[in-house]
This record gives structure tokens, sequence and C-alpha cells, in this order.
């Protein structure tokens, strides 16, 4: 089940509102174009929305879910998108009444197997499940990434959880028990100075849990490195958007 996500992204779920990358818009658009038909999305693990207000662009209905009320009530309302507090892998969505299923950095934290049932259920035939996420690696920020690698592999070790593993594999272990189709190349992108970027980094799970245990700030351990390696290009409170290369798994349901 999806505890670990409830617990860990209720805590700051304002800061992950406010952090996270956004995915590009020409991904939904992807998605709809594969659908066999642009009804109803039902966006899994929402947490803040980020995904079912992309997807309301591309869908007639957005259905939202999230086990954690704390992210939810942090979602941006949107017109058509409906938003519930409920497990994905036991919805209240009616049979065959589903046209793609999206699931946008949370698949890790799913039990994939039930929810993977529940996706059957709901699905109409020739449903799309999509399921993507960005990892801990920016697309041409070297100075950066290094840094960012040094937090992820050393100050957060002991904190991760084994679930991220899929994130760090680019989901390619992950079973896809549908009809595979090939995706092309997307990139979530943040905006912000060196202080949106510290923020960004504290959302990380096991940064969150860092904190929890310890009482200290993570960022704290690489706060020197990370203005050093910022500033080497601009000054700290400059912004500029930083490009987080997705992946992708993508079915299509029988």
């Amino acid at each position: 089940m999806a505890e670990p996500a409830q617990d860990l992204f209720s805590v700051k779920s304002e800061l992950y509102a406010r952090a996270r990358p956004t995915y590009p818009a020409a991904l939904l658009r992807w998605i709809r174009g594969q659908a066999a038909g642009g009804g109803l999305c039902w966006d899994a693990g929402t947490g803040t929305g980020q995904v079912a207000r992309l997807a309301a662009d591309h869908f007639d209905r957005v259905f939202a879910t999230d086990l954690s009320a704390a992210q939810v009530s942090h979602a941006l309302p949107v017109a058509n998108v409906t938003y519930a507090v409920e497990p994905a892998e036991d919805s209240s969505l009616e049979t065959h009444s589903v046209d793609a299923v999206t699931v946008g950095a949370a698949a890790h934290w799913l039990d994939l197997p039930s929810f993977y049932e529940e996706v059957r259920r709901v699905s109409r035939p020739g449903g799309i499940l999509a399921l993507f996420s960005y990892g801990l690696n920016l697309d041409g920020e070297s100075q950066l990434q290094a840094v960012i690698d040094r937090y992820a592999s050393t100050v957060l070790a002991p904190w991760w959880s084994e679930r991220l593993a899929l994130v760090a594999s680019g989901y390619r272990p992950l079973v896809l028990p549908f009809e595979e189709l090939t995706v092309p190349s997307f990139t979530a992108s943040s905006y912000g100075d060196l202080h949106a970027l510290e923020d960004l980094l504290r959302t990380w799970s096991a940064a969150q849990q860092m904190a929890e245990a310890t009482g200290g700030d993570p960022i704290d351990a690489i706060r020197d490195e990370l203005h050093a390696a910022w500033t080497s290009t601009a000054p700290a409170r400059v912004p500029r958007t930083l490009r987080w290369p997705t992946f992708a798994r993508v079915g299509r349901v029988p």
C-alpha cells in the first residue's frame, strides 16, 4: 500500500506543491493521443494535483485521488477536476468508466499488483495506463549534479526507502501487465533561485525522513557546496530553469 507516501509527503505538503518540478503539457497531450477516448482521466496518487491540472486540458473530466488529505488540501481547484482522498488500489470509480490512468511520481509507493487489478476494473477497453516520474538527474548542470549526487548517495543514504530503487532504475524493473507502448522523451522542469532548489531537495522522501529523525535540516550538509555550484553560473537570487528528464512505462488495457 501507499502509506509511506502519505506519511512522508503530508508533512510538508505546501512545500511539495510549491517546489516540485512540473511535467510538460506535451506528456499529457501524448497520453490523450494514445487513449481511445477523452472522457475521463483518473490521476492516481495525485498529491497536490500537478498532473491532474495538466490532464484537465486534455480530458473532459479528471478524477484525482490520493491517500494524503494534507496533500489534496493544497491542490488548486480546477473546474473539471474532482479530488478525493482514497487509495489507488480501491477507488470509488465505476467499472469501465476511465479512458486513461496517470500516475506521476507515485507508482513506486503503490501495491502494484492490486493497483493493476483496479486499473483493469475501471478502464474502458483500449484504455491507457501511464506510470511516469523524474529522478535525481539534471540536464546540463554538471556542477549542481555532483552536489546532488553526494546529497542523495551519502547524506540521505540511510533514509531512502527500498521502494525508491524503482525510481533510480527509471522504472525499468517494473512489471507492466499490459501491451506496452513506446514513449517519446519528455522533460520536467523547475524554476526558481538557489533557495527554491534547496526547498525542492527538502521535499525528497529521504530528506523528510532525515529531518523528522534528527530534527535538523538535511541541506546543512551540502549548503556551501550547493551555493558554490549555483553561483558558478549565476547569483544565488537569480532564478533559472532546471530540466529533469522523465521516464515512463505506458500500457494499453485490453
